[in-house]
C-alpha cells in the first residue's frame, strides 16, 4: 500500500509540475511562409521601408525558445493588431552545406575582433548589403529601416523581449 501511495504522489507531482511549465510550440515556420524569403542577399530590398529579419535554424534548441514569440507576433500582424514586418529565414545549422551557404555571403569576421565591437562598426557604417553585414549565430534578428541596417540583436531572451514590445 505505502509503495502505492508514492506511486501515486510521484505521478501527481509529476502531472503538476508538468503542467506548470511552457507548453511546446507546435505551430512550424512553414505555416509562415508568407513571412520568408528565399535568397538571403535580399535582405535589405524586402517590401516594406521599417521591417525586422529573424534568422532561424529548425534544428537551433535556442531558436526554438523564440518560436512561440514569434509566430504569435507573425499571427498579430496577420490580424493588424501591429504594424511592423518581421521576415523570416532559415540560415539552416552552420554545419549543413545550406548553412555554410548562407553564411559564406556575410562579411568576413577580422581574426580577434569582439562580437561588440564590429555590432559597433555595423551600427557606425549602416550596411546596406549582407556582403557589409557580419554574421554572428542564430537566432538573431536584424532592423532594416530605408534598404540600410538599424540594429541587431541576437539570442532568444533578447529577441523574446523584442516581440513583446514591438507594435
Amino acid at each position: 500500500m505505502k509503495i502505492i501511495k508514492n506511486l501515486l504522489f510521484i505521478t501527481l507531482t509529476s502531472a503538476f509540475l508538468m503542467s506548470c511549465g511552457e507548453k511546446p510550440e507546435t505551430r512550424k515556420y512553414s505555416e509562415y511562409s508568407e513571412f520568408s524569403f528565399n535568397d538571403v542577399t535580399t535582405m535589405y530590398n524586402l517590401e516594406g521601408n521599417h521591417y525586422y529579419v529573424q534568422f532561424y535554424s529548425e534544428t537551433c534548441p535556442h531558436c526554438e525558445n523564440t518560436k512561440s514569440s514569434l509566430f504569435d507576433y507573425l499571427d498579430k500582424f496577420k490580424e493588424n493588431k501591429v504594424s511592423t514586418k518581421v521576415y523570416i529565414f532559415n540560415a539552416y545549422s552552420s554545419g549543413s552545406d545550406q548553412g555554410q551557404a548562407v553564411r559564406l555571403n556575410f562579411k568576413v569576421k577580422p581574426d580577434g575582433a569582439s562580437q561588440e565591437s564590429l555590432i559597433e562598426e555595423m551600427n557606425t557604417n549602416k550596411p546596406q548589403t549582407v556582403g557589409e553585414t557580419y554574421w554572428f549565430g542564430i537566432p538573431c534578428v536584424y532592423e532594416i529601416s530605408d534598404g540600410k541596417y538599424q540594429s541587431f540583436l541576437i539570442g532568444s531572451e533578447s529577441i523574446k523581449d523584442l516581440y513583446s514590445k514591438l507594435k
